[in-house]
């Protein structure tokens, strides 16, 4: 029999994980993207014998989640690189702990700071079955947090409710983070570090994303309790994928910028890039976004409730970064190869600056050593840093110079915390929003696709098809709960089970 023809629009992890799935299952994969190399926004690229990933990336679950789940059964050769202390976290200005491989642990502070959970319950909730569940929830951890010196109990009480009970979380997806943690505590600093640890999940401020999101995924992280990278940096990913998709007689063409989808009688035809090839195809899968796939398709090949739905969907922020090579290993996060700064300011208003144009006062910081991780990032000797800072979603020039200042503020402070390291720097490069834009060829620079807020979330988020017969979406626009990478390789995994 004559083998289904399948075209991927764009080889980030979502669409390079489809690509090799379907072609280990027997079906005949092209895969086309838009650059002259792959990986979307999961690309690195070699400068002065660093590997520099693009990006600033963590990968959650690691091989406990869905990125190794899909290199099992392609057969691929991802090695993951993990260490006992993963991170070491300053909260409040004024606390540091050095957290393990598991999430959750970051919040088991200990004695020291575990005075900071004895904030008292607040708000009443209504009487439907819904609220009633979560009112339970929320007073079962206040409870435990009032009676143990430690946040540990907390998690896994959340880890055996949440876990087992989709009913819960789907409960949870209609309250923000923020209103299920003012159910059962107004402390600061724990408010203070979940704003933070929704941003590094999610990239949305904890006052509009999903709490069953966010449960979802530091629970996920728990469990599996590994965190890490791929050795050979963040390209070594949707790599590993193509590789096993070339093996299986699957083809990968650079520099072929998808620029229509032609539809007949409501079904996929083809896809036709912007130097008029055209690909003909059983399937198309896109991992260009649902904005950008619904403007390839055409408005009129579409229903108008779609349309107006697609055109209202919002986009994650950004992260923005500075990197630094090294001339010497100068950095030292009590071993740790990643240092969190939780912005010691008022949760409340601490993410306001994306929005007025402003840089911020204390600004949260994601700083991964990816040499740390993995020594092949780095020559021997040397040091690779990448800081990660919270930038707009949008790629205007207004937006650029904003950018602009957000690093000026995020580079002081590092500075100021890890005096004299720029000493050392043998070379230093930005990377802002329209950089991340003009990668994946979206108006947006989101990290992670569309926000995982109330309104997107769990049964409101997209599915992976759309109304045109054989039209399919992969990535974190569609199919899946999770974070940045582990997410888009779970839509992979949805969308290739369900051709």
């Amino acid at each position: 029999m004559e083998r289904k023809k399948v075209v991927v629009i764009g080889s980030g992890v979502g669409g390079s994980g489809v690509a090799a799935l379907l072609q280990h299952r027997g079906y005949d994969v092209t895969v086309l993207e838009k650059n002259k190399f792959y990986g979307g926004k999961c690309h690195s690229f070699d400068r002065d014998g660093f590997t520099v990933d693009c990006g600033v990336h963590m990968y959650s679950r690691g091989p406990g989640g869905n990125l190794l789940e899909i290199n099992r059964e392609i057969g691929g050769d991802i090695k993951w690189l993990a260490k006992k202390n993963a991170v070491e976290m300053r909260i409040g200005g004024e606390y540091s702990l050095a957290a393990n491989s598991g999430l959750g642990s970051m919040l088991n502070m200990g004695r020291t700071i575990s005075m900071i959970t004895r904030g008292k319950a607040t708000g009443a909730l209504g009487r439907d079955p819904a609220t009633r569940r979560v009112k339970g929830l929320s007073n079962a951890l206040y409870r435990t947090l009032r009676m143990d010196d430690s946040l540990l109990p907390a998690l896994k009480l959340i880890s055996n409710l949440v876990s087992c009970n989709e009913v819960l979380i789907s409960d949870l997806d209609d309250m923000s983070l923020r209103d299920f943690l003012y159910t059962f505590t107004d402390n600061v600093l724990i408010n203070q570090m979940m704003a933070y640890i929704s941003m590094i999940l999610t990239c949305t401020t904890y006052d509009r994303v999903s709490a069953g999101e966010v449960l979802w995924c530091v629970i996920k992280q728990f469990t599996a309790n590994t965190l890490g990278v791929p050795e050979g940096s963040a390209r070594a990913l949707p790599g590993n994928y193509l590789r096993c998709m070339a093996r299986d007689g699957g083809r990968l063409v650079l520099g072929a910028r998808a620029d229509k989808i032609k539809v007949d009688s409501g079904k996929v035809k083809s896809v036709v890039t912007d130097d008029g090839t055209e690909y003909e195809a059983d399937y198309i899968i896109s991992n260009a976004g649902i904005q950008l796939t619904t403007a390839m398709v055409g408005e009129e090949n579409l229903p108008a409730d779609y349309v107006r739905r697609v055109k209202g969907l919002e986009y994650s922020y950004s992260f923005i970064t500075i990197k630094y090579g090294l001339s010497r290993k100068t950095l030292d996060f009590k071993g740790a190869p990643c240092f969190f700064n939780v912005p010691n300011m008022d949760p409340e208003t601490m993410y306001d600056y994306l929005k007025t144009g402003d840089a911020p006062e204390d600004p949260h910081l994601f700083v991964p050593m990816q040499s740390e991780w993995d020594d092949t990032a780095a020559p021997t000797g040397q040091q690779l840093v990448i800081i990660g800072v919270l930038g707009p979603v949008t790629a205007t020039r207004e937006d650029a110079e904003q950018c602009g200042k957000i690093l000026d503020r995020a580079d002081e402070k590092f500075e100021s915390m890890f005096p004299g390291f720029k000493k050392n720097a043998v070379w230093s490069m930005r990377t802002d929003n329209s950089y991340y834009s003009q990668l994946t060829g979206k108006p947006t620079a989101d990290c992670i696709g569309l926000a995982q807020i109330v309104e997107q979330a769990g049964v409101r988020k997209p599915g992976i098809k759309t109304p045109v017969e054989g039209l399919y979406l992969v990535g974190c626009d569609a199919g899946a709960r999770g974070v940045g990478t582990d997410q888009a390789a779970g839509s992979a995994i949805a969308v290739a089970n369900n051709i």
